[in-house]
């Protein structure tokens, strides 16, 4: 089965080889013209389950809020999560990596979000 593009889709990297033994807020996707969305973060390499990821949303990219729900473990056997932010009632959108005590591997993570028309 091949896949097909949808159109209107942007994609924006938050986290690319992001290094988890250190702790870092990701760059902002910004939802401007968007009006759907979703963030997916995946990681290899990683040896312990006590670090976290969560999703954070603004509306001007200076002040942030945590999107309540979004706070997941980053645990070895899950190498993946997947965020529905539905319909996006904010500008900005960014992920907060928590490095625990002896968590290491490589963190990625990307936006996409859907345009109206």
């Amino acid at each position: 089965m091949t896949s097909k593009s949808a159109r209107d889709i942007h994609r924006a990297y938050l986290f690319e080889y992001h290094d988890m033994s250190v702790s870092s807020a990701s760059g902002s996707a910004d939802f401007k013209e968007m009006s759907m969305g979703s963030v997916q973060a995946w990681w290899t390499g990683n040896d312990a389950t006590d670090g976290s990821i969560e999703v954070e949303a603004s509306d001007d990219n200076i002040h942030w809020d945590v999107i309540l729900g979004s706070y997941r473990a980053v645990d070895n056997p899950r190498l993946t999560w997947l965020w529905d932010l539905g319909v996006v009632g904010y500008r900005y959108v960014r992920i907060v990596y928590a490095h625990g005590s002896i968590t290491t591997g490589i963190l990625n993570a990307f936006a996409i979000g859907k345009a109206h028309r």
